[in-house]
């Protein structure tokens, strides 16, 4: 072991494989040893050793665990998003910082949450500046990818119904933009256990706001996204 990690240190003395003969600081060189990283390394090696593992199992087991932690993390964050998403509450207030009066909805969520969960408790508790998961970018980005995957369901049934109609209509923002509006209305067969139609269901799914320069009909058509989409795996 000490062969091997001798080259990565300079500071390594050859006499504790080749002998010593200065033995009135051999104290003196034991301190100095004992206190080396690269004896402290081989300690650690032993130890793992004397319980039947190694480094890499160690590490494996200490990334797996990473990995969990943070799943459960980004878990209950999803959670958070999709409720405040569902009843078209805000996330953010006038500070965007954990523990001060109108925060937002989000972080009043997230602190009243770790109060009774331990996984949200170790999080708070990691030093400021650590990776928390809890910024309004992350927000923003947990916002899109959730509203892709809304998108992509709703395409998804639309290719399976037998038949649907696009409601498209203009109104203007404060700004005096135009913004585009679709409302996808469609049909699906209700099946039972046995995947046997039972009954029809209409439903009506609103895609969401684009901005629109040009109101005409065949520009508006061009807009159809489920005709782009048609194609989504």
């Amino acid at each position: 072991m000490l062969a091997i990690w001798r080259p990565q240190f300079a500071s390594y003395n050859n006499a504790w494989v080749k002998g010593i003969s200065d033995w009135r600081h051999l104290s003196r060189k034991i301190e100095l040893h004992e206190s080396s990283q690269l004896h402290v390394g081989a300690c650690v090696v032993y130890e793992q050793w004397k319980l039947l593992g190694t480094i890499d199992v160690q590490t494996e087991r200490d990334v797996r665990n990473a990995a969990l932690f943070w799943r459960k993390v980004l878990e209950r964050i999803v959670n958070v998003t999709l409720t405040l998403a569902t009843f078209n509450l805000a996330f953010r207030g006038h500070w965007d910082i954990l523990g001060q009066q109108n925060c937002g909805n989000f972080l009043a969520i997230i602190e009243l949450l770790a109060s009774y969960d331990p996984v949200l408790q170790e999080l708070l508790k990691r030093p400021e500046g650590s990776v928390k998961y809890l910024s309004s970018a992350i927000q923003n980005e947990l916002i899109y990818i959730l509203s892709q995957r809304v998108q992509w369901d709703i395409t998804a049934e639309i290719n399976q119904a037998p038949f649907f109609s696009v409601i498209m209509d203009t109104t203007q923002d404060l700004s005096k933009r135009d913004q585009l509006s679709q409302v996808y209305r469609y049909v699906t067969i209700v099946r039972d256990h046995m995947d046997i139609a039972k009954d029809i269901k209409v439903i009506k799914a609103f895609w969401g706001f684009e901005e629109t320069a040009d109101t005409s009909a065949s520009e508006l058509g061009k807009k159809n996204h489920w005709q782009h989409h048609e194609k989504w795996p």
